[in-house]
C-alpha cells in the first residue's frame, strides 16, 4: 500500500501591488503647499520690513531686527 507524505515544494507567488491612496497623495501635497507658502510669506516679510527699516540703520542690524521680530 502507498504512504501518503508532504513533499516541500518552491513556488513563487504573484502578489498584486496595493492601489495608490490618493487621499493620502492629496493630502501629502496641500501640506507641502502649505509650508512652501508659510516660508515664503515669513522670508518676503523679513526682507520688506529688513527694506523699510535700512532707510533709518544699517542693513544689518535692520535685517537682524526685522527676523527677530
Amino acid at each position: 500500500a502507498g504512504d501518503t507524505r508532504l513533499v516541500p515544494e518552491e513556488y513563487d507567488v504573484l502578489v498584486p501591488v496595493a492601489p495608490r491612496d490618493w487621499d493620502r497623495t492629496i493630502l501629502r501635497a496641500v501640506i507641502t503647499a502649505t509650508i512652501l507658502t508659510t516660508v515664503a510669506s515669513i522670508a518676503w516679510t523679513t526682507a520688506s520690513i529688513g527694506g523699510l527699516l535700512t532707510t533709518q540703520v544699517h542693513p544689518v542690524i535692520a535685517y537682524g531686527a526685522a527676523a527677530a521680530g
